[in-house]
C-alpha cells in the first residue's frame, strides 16, 4: 500500500504484465506452502493426527458449510510452530483462497481460546468469500489508495459467519487489543480499535433491528446475508464517511 501510486503507474503502463506479476506472486505463495507442508515445517490442521488441530479445520468447515457460497473450503495451515514459544496474540492471514495461514506463535493461545479462534477464522474466511484473495482484488489493493472498506466488509460478513454478531464484536476487540493496533491508532487500512468496535456494534444492531438474528442473538443466515449484500452496495469509509466504490 505504501507504493500504490508507483504500482498504479506500472499497471497503467502495462496491465497484462502487472497482472502476470501478481499471478506469479500468488503461485509463489502456493509453492511456498506446498514445500513447507512437504518438509513438515508447516502443519495442515485437518490432515494431522491431532484431534485438537482437526477441530481447527472443522470450525472453518462448519462456517463455510453454513455460508454455502464457496466453491471450496480453505485449508487451515499452521506456520512454523514451535512448542512453548508462543504468545497471547491471534494472528492469521490469507494470501491465496486455498489456505488460511495461522501463525505458529499463536497456536497454543488459539487452542486455549476456541471462540477467539473461531472469530479470527470468520474474519479470514470472510476475506476469501468477499474475493479479497483473488488476483483482481490483489491488483486493486496494490494500485488504489488504501481505505477501510476491505476490512469493514470482512468484519460485517465475519460477524455473520461467526454466527453471533454481538459476541463477534467482543471477541474482535479482544483480538485487536492484543495485537499491534492500539486504542487510538488509525491506519490507512484499519480504523482505530475504538472506532472499529463502534462500527462492529452498529452492524450488530442493524442485523438485530432487521430481524436477522433470533432471540438468542444467533444469525438467521439468509436474512443476514441479504442485508450484507445491500450493505456492500452502500459501503463507505466508516471513519470519514466517504463513498469507497
Amino acid at each position: 500500500h505504501v507504493n500504490w501510486k508507483a504500482n498504479k503507474r506500472q499497471y497503467d503502463a502495462d496491465p497484462a504484465q502487472y497482472k502476470k506479476r501478481i499471478e506469479s506472486q500468488e503461485n509463489d505463495e502456493r509453492t511456498r506452502i506446498s514445500q513447507k507442508l512437504e518438509s513438515g515445517s508447516m502443519i495442515d490442521a485437518g490432515r494431522s493426527d491431532d484431534a485438537q488441530l482437526i477441530a481447527l479445520q472443522k470450525s472453518v468447515d462448519d462456517m463455510a458449510k453454513a455460508y454455502g457460497r464457496l466453491d471450496r473450503t480453505p485449508r487451515v495451515v499452521i506456520e512454523d510452530y514451535k512448542p512453548g514459544q508462543g504468545c497471547e496474540k491471534a494472528v492469521a492471514y490469507v494470501r491465496v483462497p486455498e489456505y488460511i495461514s495461522v501463525a505458529g506463535e499463536s497456536l497454543d493461545y488459539l487452542l486455549k481460546n476456541p471462540k477467539i479462534y473461531k472469530a479470527l477464522m470468520a474474519h479470514e474466511l470472510a476475506h476469501i468469500a468477499n474475493g479479497n484473495a483473488s488476483t483482481e482484488s490483489h491488483i486493486i489493493a496494490t494500485t488504489t489508495e488504501p481505505n477501510h472498506k476491505r476490512e469493514a466488509l470482512a468484519d460485517q460478513l465475519g460477524a455473520i459467519l461467526y454466527g453471533n454478531p454481538k459476541e463477534y464484536v467482543r471477541l474482535m476487540r479482544s483480538i485487536r487489543s492484543s495485537g499491534e493496533l492500539k486504542n487510538y491508532e488509525y491506519t490507512s487500512r484499519y480504523p482505530s480499535l475504538n472506532a472499529g468496535s463502534r462500527m462492529h456494534s452498529n452492524w450488530a444492531a442493524i442485523l438485530e433491528s432487521e430481524g436477522a438474528v433470533d432471540d438468542k442473538g444467533n444469525v438467521i443466515m439468509d436474512k443476514a446475508l441479504a442485508i450484507f449484500e445491500q450493505s456492500k452496495e452502500l459501503a463507505t469509509d466508516f471513519i470519514g464517511g466517504r463513498p469507497q466504490r
